[in-house]
C-alpha cells in the first residue's frame, strides 16, 4: 500500500509503514489493529496456493475490520496500512462481519461442526472481532473465555493468540493487539479489555464456580457440550451482566449424551440462540483427500458425526428406531383425545395412568405413561409422560413416593373426605417385574412388592402371564423380545410411530432419565443388549420398565401389524 501525504497529523504519517518498520517515534501510542478478511473457496484444480501445503484456493471478496487504534484517545484514528490477513471461508466471513457490525446484539450461537472442521480457530477470530468491535463502539470491560478442561482451555488460549500478536511481560513484540499474563490466565488488550481465560470444571464442590465473582460483556466457550455436563452454563449466563445485551459464541462437537441433547433442543426453541451447523465441505482449508479416506474408514454412523456433524446414537444402537427429532415430543393440545381408560378398560375402569415399574436393589423406577388418539389417527399412541426414580430406597418408600406423584400431577388414587380411596375417582395401574414364585431369584422380586402395592391401594399385576393347567400363572417378558417390540413402537417398517416420550414447550423431556437411557444403550460386542453391570452406572432399569408397561397390550398389536 502506497504511503499517504495528506490529510494525516505527523505522528500518523510516522506510523504509515509496514510492521516490520515500525519504530517508537510514537512512544507505543498508535497500535495497527486492522483485520484484512480475505473470503475465499476450495479450488484445487483451478486455484492459487495462497496458503503454503494447504488446498489451493480461489478469492470471492475482501473486507476491512479494525483500524490504527489510538491508545490515548481510545478511537480509531486511520485505515490499516499492513492489516493482518485472515483466510476465511465464506460462511465464517459472513459470521464474523456479523459480530463486527453488531458486537452487543444479546444473541447466542452454538457452533456445531465436524471435527476438523475449524470451529475453534473460527471461536477465536470472533472473539478479536468483538474486542475490536467493542472498542469501535467505545465500550470497555472483560470478556470471558472458557473451556471444560485446563488442558482443553491451554489449547483455547494458544488458538485465539494464534490468530493476532500477542506477546508476554518477558517477550515484548511490536504491535500487539495484547499481553498474555500465563499466571493469571488473562489477556489484557491495548483497547482497554481484558479476555479472562477460565475451566469450567470445579476441582471440588467446595470451592465453588471458577468463573465466580467475574463481570463481563461476552463469553466465548470452547466444547461446551462438556462445559453443560459440568453444570457451568447457567454460571457463565449469570456473568454476562455488563452490558445490556451480551453476546456468547460458543463450539460444540456432537456427541453421545441425553444432557447436551436436551440441553441443545432447548436452545433451539430459545430465540436468543442460533445453532449453526458447519459441515467439512464448508472448511476450505481441509484437503478433500482426507474427508474421503476418513469417509472409508468409519462408519456410514460415525460419518454422520464427524463429517456432518449431525447428532446420532451409539454405533450399536439398542433402540436405532429412536429418533429424538419425531418421538420426543409435545402432547398436542388440540387433537388429541385421552382413551387411557378405553385401552385398559379389560383390567378395570377409570384406570387414568399406566405405570410400567421395575424394582432393584440399588434403584427403583416408575415410568407413567398415558395413551391418546391422535387427530387423524385410526390407533392409539402411548406417551411416557412422567417418571419416578428413587435410588437406596425400600420398596415401601418407593411406592409412597410414587402414590404422593400420581395424586399432585395426574389426579389419581385421591382420598375422599373420609380419607378412603375414592371409588369413582380415577386410579392408576401397574405392570411390573414380573415375582419370583420361589423368592430366591435374584433377577426378579418376591410377591411381597406386589403386597406392598396393593397395601396403599394400587392395582398391579406382573408384566407377563400365562396359562398353564387352565391356571393363570406369571410368565417372564423375553429380553430380547420385548426390545424388539418396543423398537417397533418408536417406528415400524412402515415408518409409523406409536410410542413417544413427551416433552415440554422447550423440548426438554419429561421423563429425563428414560430418554438417556435409550438414547446411550447399546450392544455389547457380541450383540447382547443390557449385558453390562447391575451398578448405579446400569441404563437397564428405566428400557424394562417400560418393556413391562407396555408388553401385555402392545405385544399382539405389533405381531398383527407384522
Amino acid at each position: 500500500m502506497a504511503q499517504p501525504s495528506n490529510g494525516l497529523t505527523p505522528l500518523l504519517r510516522s506510523f504509515w509503514r509496514t510492521r516490520a518498520e515500525l519504530t517508537k517515534d510514537d512512544g507505543g501510542r498508535l497500535v495497527d489493529l486492522g483485520i484484512e478478511l480475505r473470503v475465499v473457496r476450495q479450488d484445487v484444480d483451478g486455484g492459487i496456493e495462497f496458503l503454503v501445503g494447504k488446498p489451493k484456493l480461489r478469492p470471492i471478496a475482501i473486507h476491512s475490520i479494525g483500524g490504527i487504534w489510538d491508545t490515548v484517545e481510545q478511537r480509531y484514528v486511520a485505515a490499516s496500512p499492513a492489516p493482518l490477513v485472515w483466510y476465511v471461508g465464506a460462511r465464517q466471513a459472513e459470521y464474523l462481519l456479523e459480530v463486527w457490525r453488531n458486537p452487543l446484539s444479546g444473541h447466542r450461537t452454538l457452533l456445531v461442526s465436524a471435527e476438523g472442521g475449524g470451529k475453534t480457530v473460527l471461536m477465536s477470530q470472533a472473539a478479536w472481532v468483538f474486542v475490536l468491535s467493542l472498542a469501535k463502539a467505545g465500550i470497555f470491560g472483560s470478556v470471558l473465555a472458557t473451556a471444560p478442561t485446563h488442558a482443553r482451555l491451554d489449547t483455547f488460549v494458544r488458538t485465539l493468540c494464534d490468530q493476532a500478536i500477542v506477546d508476554s511481560p518477558h517477550d515484548v513484540k511490536a504491535g500487539a493487539f495484547g499481553t498474555y499474563y500465563s499466571a493469571a490466565k488473562d489477556l489484557r488488550t491495548v483497547t482497554n479489555h481484558t479476555i479472562l481465560f477460565r475451566a469450567t470444571k470445579k476441582a471440588s464442590a467446595a470451592t465453588g464456580s471458577p468463573i465466580q465473582g467475574q463481570t463481563a460483556l461476552g463469553s466465548f466457550d470452547d466444547e461446551l457440550q462438556d462445559t453443560v455436563e459440568n453444570g457451568a452454563d447457567p454460571d457463565i449466563e449469570a456473568r454476562l451482566r455488563g452490558a445490556q445485551n451480551s453476546r456468547r459464541v460458543c463450539t460444540a462437537t456432537a456427541k453421545d449424551s441425553s444432557i447436551y441433547r436436551s440441553f441443545k433442543d432447548s436452545k433451539a426453541a430459545s430465540p436468543d440462540w442460533t445453532i449453526e451447523r458447519i459441515q467439512y465441505d464448508e472448511n476450505p482449508f481441509v484437503w478433500p483427500d482426507h474427508w474421503d479416506r476418513l469417509k472409508r474408514n468409519i462408519s456410514a454412523r460415525e460419518w454422520l458425526r464427524r463429517g456432518l456433524a449431525l447428532d446420532v446414537g451409539p454405533e450399536r444402537m439398542t433402540y436405532p428406531s429412536w429418533t429424538r427429532d419425531l418421538n420426543l415430543r409435545p402432547v398436542p393440545e388440540i387433537g388429541a383425545e385421552d382413551v387411557t381408560a378405553d385401552v385398559l378398560r379389560p383390567w378395570g375402569t377409570n384406570l387414568s395412568v399406566l405405570v410400567g415399574h421395575d424394582p432393584g436393589k440399588l434403584v427403583d423406577v416408575s415410568l407413567m405413561l398415558k395413551a391418546y388418539r391422535l387427530h387423524g389417527s385410526r390407533r392409539h399412541s402411548w406417551f411416557v409422560v412422567d417418571e419416578l426414580t428413587t435410588e437406596q430406597t425400600t420398596t415401601e418408600q418407593h411406592v409412597v413416593a410414587l402414590l404422593k406423584r400420581l395424586r399432585e400431577r395426574w389426579s389419581c388414587n385421591e382420598l375422599d373426605w373420609r380419607n378412603n380411596m375414592s371409588p369413582s375417582g380415577k386410579r392408576a395401574f401397574v405392570r411390573a417385574d414380573p415375582y419370583s414364585n420361589s423368592g430366591n431369584d435374584s433377577s426378579h422380586p418376591d410377591k411381597s412388592v406386589y403386597t406392598i402395592f396393593r397395601k396403599y391401594g394400587l392395582s398391579i399385576l406382573p408384566a407377563a402371564m400365562k396359562s398353564s393347567g387352565g391356571e393363570s400363572k406369571v410368565a417372564m417378558v423375553p429380553k430380547e423380545a420385548g426390545i424388539q417390540m418396543v423398537d417397533g413402537l418408536f417406528a415400524n417398517a412402515a415408518g409409523e410411530r406409536w410410542l413417544h416420550v413427551a416433552c415440554d414447550d422447550k423440548r426438554q423431556p419429561l421423563a429425563a432419565k428414560l430418554v438417556h437411557a435409550i438414547e446411550l444403550s447399546e450392544r455389547d460386542g457380541n450383540g447382547d443388549a443390557e449385558a453390562q453391570r447391575k451398578d448405579k452406572y446400569d441404563l437397564s432399569h428405566w428400557l424394562a420398565s417400560l418393556r413391562y408397561a407396555l408388553w401385555v397390550l402392545e405385544r399382539p398389536r405389533m405381531s398383527e401389524a407384522a
